[in-house]
């Protein structure tokens, strides 16, 4: 646990100037806000809103400014663990050249990949060039502030192996699996967390379901506008989703999927066009459905959200052939640089020899990379262009790394083999993760399938308790058993329907982000699950209309 010293320490910033700089003008923000909200939203809300909302903002606002410079600290620890794979698969890279360590440790602080453990390495390297320490007690030192365990232990151990004069190649080698393991450790206790995470999701979730009915069948019985009341308990259970998919987003592994590079790709550029099109499809059929078609709104707006589906199941079919790519660039990169040890001479060389076997789905782009290098123009395009078509992070960093290491003198045996090795261990941890996903899938279709049936049988229940205990003033009077009990009633049942689907629409998308945010995939490939889920929604909503006239002889 991050104490708040160590947190200030970590910020670069004492509390005193903290609390001035940014905790006072958030409090003080949130006062205002909630001095103005009774003035500015007090004709639309109900009594108990005016006091309950500035309350709520209040209580936010201090929470934040006393957890911020904890979660700042979190925030950077995970930043790190999640780039110690590929830092430790390129550290070792390069240990296998001659290079001094100092310069390896200035080679990674430069890239920005790294991030939080990048700065961590600028400052090991402005401590041995600056202020002239020796390398050991620089790391002992940037050691001691880091907040990441693992990264602090590894520091130590590599000073120790630094001052007894320990090979930096075989103290790098042994160093692989232990980090790796310790790595392993983290990335399947976010996993577990992620288990966790969904139980606490589905309680939240059918709470507000439940606190929604309540919402909608106590006024009719006390009086009251439900309506006021159910916007409020729907904007509740969206507030809860929001923050959940936060804290979700906080907790997963950062092991995307796709890379960032600026190429693109003919395949890229058929999936963008594809997603566009999806796109204006949804838009225009949805608008047409919904102001020049008599169709419930419900069907018209999951009928209008249908074409994206379209898109994303094509960038779904995108990140299967990612994944199978993945899975044989081990072998090809461990080819490599065996047939590069064995034979010497250049790559476009060995080259001729590695693209006769067979890599899968990674074999046309192995050709694609022999026919650029064959051309003799730019080497470094030629392998940019092959991890831009493998459209893989994983492919993308790991190539960097081997181009690097045998430029810089390395084994091509020993850079292939590491780089190999631990390609193996990050897709082992990811069959985990993908089967987290699978399972939270079915959570997800479950719980919205449920989540609709609640809210709308609630809905249902509001319109034959307004008919039962509605003063009609015309002809047609409260039956005198009733008289007691009888309420005005006039509540437009249709927009509140309407609210409830709008409702489960962004909690379709919440949950189809929720899900990729989970795999590790890209948000275009969750729009087939928001479709089902926008369709699961309607069904269970049709359902509940037609269950209800008959469960109440109607």
């Amino acid at each position: 646990m991050v104490d708040y010293q160590q947190a200030f320490r970590l910020l670069n910033m004492p509390p005193r100037q903290y609390i001035l700089k940014i905790g006072v003008p958030a409090v003080a923000g949130s006062i205002v806000l909630a001095a103005a909200t009774p003035f500015a939203f007090g004709a639309f809300l109900p009594p108990w809103a005016t006091w309950l909302i500035p309350v709520v903002l209040v209580f936010f606002a201090v929470a934040g400014v006393a957890l911020y410079p904890l979660t700042a600290v979190d925030r950077k620890r995970l930043e790190i663990d999640n780039s110690l794979p590929f830092f430790m698969t390129h550290l070792g890279v390069l240990s296998t050249s001659n290079m001094p360590r100092t310069e390896v440790i200035r080679m990674l602080s430069e890239r920005r990949e790294y991030g939080a453990l990048a700065e961590e390495l600028r400052r090991i390297h402005g401590l041995v060039t600056d202020w002239k320490m020796a390398l050991p007690e620089a790391c002992r030192f940037a050691g001691l502030s880091t907040p990441s365990q693992i990264f602090a232990d590894f520091l130590e151990r590599l000073a120790h192996a630094m001052e007894t004069g320990q090979d930096f190649e075989a103290f790098m080698e042994a160093e692989q699996a232990v980090v790796m393991k310790e790595y392993a450790t983290v990335y399947e206790t976010a996993i577990y967390q992620v288990e966790s995470w969904k139980d606490i999701y589905m309680s939240t979730i059918m709470s507000g379901a439940f606190l929604a009915i309540f919402a909608i069948i106590t006024p009719v019985l006390t009086g009251s506008n439900p309506e006021t009341m159910l916007l409020a308990v729907l904007g509740f259970i969206l507030f809860m989703e929001i923050l959940l998919a936060f804290l979700l987003r906080m907790r997963t592994p950062a092991d995307q999927l796709w890379h960032q590079m600026p190429i693109l790709t003919p395949e890229k550029k058929g999936l963008r066009r594809i997603l566009l099109y999806s796109a204006l499809g949804a838009a225009a059929l949805t608008a047409v459905l919904v102001f020049l078609t008599p169709l419930p709104t419900s069907f018209a707006l999951a009928t209008g959200v249908s074409p994206l589906a379209v898109g994303g199941y094509y960038y779904g079919q995108a990140e299967d052939r990612i994944k199978r790519r993945e899975d044989n660039y081990a072998a090809f990169i461990r080819s490599l640089g065996s047939s590069l040890a064995a034979k010497g001479g250049s790559v476009r060389e060995v080259m001729s020899q590695v693209k006769t076997h067979n890599f899968g789905p990674l074999t046309g782009i192995v050709n694609n990379l022999y026919s650029r290098l064959t051309w003799r123009l730019n080497d470094k395009a030629a392998w940019d262009w092959f991890a831009a078509e493998s459209g893989s992070h994983l492919v993308n960093s790991f190539t960097e790394m081997f181009i690097e290491g045998i430029k810089s003198g390395g084994g091509a045996d020993k850079v292939g083999n590491i780089i190999s090795a631990n390609v193996v261990r990050i897709l082992n941890l990811r069959k985990a993760r993908y089967s987290t996903a699978g399972t939270f899938r079915g959570t997800l279709f479950g719980l919205t399938g449920s989540m609709a049936f609640v809210l709308f049988l609630g809905v249902g229940i509001l319109g034959v308790l307004g008919e039962i205990f509605a003063v009609s003033g015309g002809e047609g009077e409260v039956d005198p058993e009733l008289q007691p009990f009888a309420i005005d009633f006039d509540v437009d049942l249709d927009f509140i329907g309407d609210m409830v689907i709008l409702l489960l629409i962004i909690h379709s998308f919440l949950a189809a982000s929720m899900l990729k945010l989970v795999d590790g995939g890209s948000i275009p490939a969750g729009l087939p699950a928001l479709v089902v889920l926008t369709w699961i929604s309607v069904a269970l909503a049709t359902a509940s209309d037609y269950i209800l006239p008959r469960v109440f002889n109607l």
